[in-house]
């Protein structure tokens, strides 16, 4: 009866085993393709860049192509990172252009999004969306995102990419550039000033 007893105790122990190996080896397979390293052609940078891994997944894939990946190195990190290209925008001038791609998220805190900025002469933002205004969060599955901005003409450069801010991690895929036409809305984050044609109470008697 003893003899028994140990014996079901030792079954019992090494279905453990097996089943922790098992989830060891599915968790590593997870993280087997995807390859660190930042993609040829784009930049990381960011507010805690060094916190954050970059790189290519071909495990985590959308109708058969490989996947960017943006993932935090920590649980719990303040700052963000931005994975991110430079382009001309010669091209582009007084035209509306949009960026897209297909974004995945696991466990992501704070948010992350597609992230395009258009830079001036003197380094200031004529134009930039990082999509706060409808931040991507948590866990999700395969969508499309877009981000809409006008290419003015004193516009000297255009970087985009996508962005993730705390823990977690996002993946991009499949990204498009183009131009669209003025009805496409516009998803600048940049609101212009709005002023009035004439001075107000300049004699101060209004009270409003």
């Amino acid at each position: 009866m003893y003899a028994f007893g140990r014996f079901q105790m030792m079954y019992v122990a090494r279905r453990i085993l097996l089943i922790a190996m098992m989830i060891a080896i599915s968790t590593t397979a997870a993280y087997a393709q995807m390859k660190p390293g930042i993609p040829y052609g784009w930049k990381l940078h960011g507010s805690r860049a060094e916190k954050y891994e970059c790189g290519v997944d071909r495990d985590t894939v959308r109708d058969g192509k490989p996947s960017a990946y943006l993932r935090s190195l920590s649980s719990t990190i303040p700052g963000d990172a931005i994975v991110l290209q430079y382009l001309s925008p010669d091209k582009f001038i007084d035209q509306r252009i949009q960026v897209s791609g297909w974004v995945k998220t696991k466990d992501v805190t704070d948010m992350a999004g597609l992230w395009v900025r258009l830079g001036s002469p003197t380094n200031d933002m004529v134009g930039f969306d990082n999509m706060e205004n409808r931040p991507i969060k948590g866990t999700t599955e395969w969508t499309k995102y877009s981000v809409v901005l006008d290419v003015t003409p004193d516009t000297r450069e255009i970087a985009f990419g996508f962005s993730l801010h705390g823990p977690g991690t996002v993946w991009i895929n499949d990204v498009t550039f183009s131009t669209v036409a003025k009805t496409v809305p516009s998803t600048n984050l940049l609101k212009k000033k709005h002023y009035p044609d004439d001075p107000v109470n300049i004699d101060f008697t209004d009270s409003k």
